[in-house]
């Protein structure tokens, strides 16, 4: 530590007011400069005869019940201040050199609370605003349930049925093929499909073919079958069932050489009515704004191993 440092230093050093690490400093400083240890001697002299009782001024008592009159009334415990003598403040020995060490007023004592109480109230605040840690093991308090890969593809598979569905209708392209003859439609479909779908014309039972178009689903291309009932339009789209994963309701069952249709499945969205099912190694999804019942009818007849002969209730449907 050098001559400026001491400068500023000495006064909070002779108050009392230094750290340790500083007036450890300051100390060989001193012993070191006798400008610097001559300077600290005036100020000890100094503050010694401040801290004399002899040079504190005591007011008359007159002076006192003049300002006390002045107040505003409160009550008389407030009011009275003790009278105290005034003491010299104690010393201490540092390495030789005794220097006085301030007792704290209430003052000081106020000026020590007030950081405290803050720091107090920043600690409650941190505690409280701060989130509980979540333990690494136990139960956790909510259950993610996932949903199986089949459910999610399911539903993308069905987002796009009904979205070609609507565009086939928006965009005008509800058939590449226009004809209501089954031996037109199926062979429009060789070469452009690696499958041969079936197509069977329902008109005698109230669901005529209209047409056919190629169209593309579950990232390969279908042959989606168009119907008419009444001026509603039914896209039948027809794929192998090796590239689809079992309906949310059943599989289809093998018995022999021959596979039983799945339960189908009908969801709607939109309000649109949707049933996809699998049948002879093949998947099947029908959409239409047909009500439930009539769209159900409609799937009853693709299944059926002799179609165009009757319903599913054992009776002609007329148109």
């Amino acid at each position: 530590m050098d001559c400026t440092e001491t400068q500023i230093l000495i006064e909070s050093y002779g108050d009392g007011e230094l750290d340790l690490a500083h007036s450890l400093e300051l100390e060989q400083h001193l012993q070191e400069c006798a400008t610097c240890a001559q300077q600290y001697q005036q100020h000890r002299l100094l503050s010694t005869a401040i801290s004399r009782g002899s040079l504190y001024y005591q007011e008359p008592a007159s002076l006192r019940q003049r300002i006390e009159a002045t107040l505003p009334q409160v009550h008389p415990q407030l009011t009275a201040v003790p009278q105290t003598k005034t003491e010299p403040p104690a010393t201490t020995q540092v390495r030789g050199n005794t220097r006085p060490v301030r007792k704290l007023t209430p003052w000081h004592w106020t000026g020590v609370a007030v950081p405290m109480a803050f720091a107090a109230s920043l600690i409650f605040m941190t505690k409280t605003q701060t989130p509980a840690p979540v333990p690494l093991t136990g139960t956790p308090s909510t259950t993610v349930v996932e949903t199986p890969p089949s459910r999610l593809r399911e539903e993308q598979i069905t987002q796009e049925v009904l979205a070609s569905h609507v565009r086939s209708l928006m965009a005008k392209h509800l058939m590449d093929v226009p004809s209501t003859d089954q031996h037109t439609v199926k062979p429009w479909f060789n070469g452009k499909l690696d499958f041969s779908p079936p197509v069977t014309d329902f008109a005698p039972l109230g669901f005529p073919l209209v047409g056919g178009r190629l169209d593309y689903l579950d990232n390969r291309p279908v042959a989606a079958l168009i119907y008419k009932r009444r001026k509603h339009f039914i896209n039948l789209f027809i794929w192998p069932s090796g590239t689809n994963p079992p309906s949310a309701t059943g599989a289809a069952q093998v018995k022999g050489d021959k596979a039983t249709p799945s339960v189908p499945a009908v969801l709607t969205r939109q309000g649109y009515h949707i049933l996809h099912w699998t049948r002879s190694g093949m998947t099947y999804w029908a959409v239409s704004d047909l009500s439930e019942g009539e769209l159900e009818g409609f799937m009853c007849l693709v299944q059926s191993p002799q179609p165009g002969k009757q319903n599913p209730n054992g009776s002609a449907m007329g148109r």
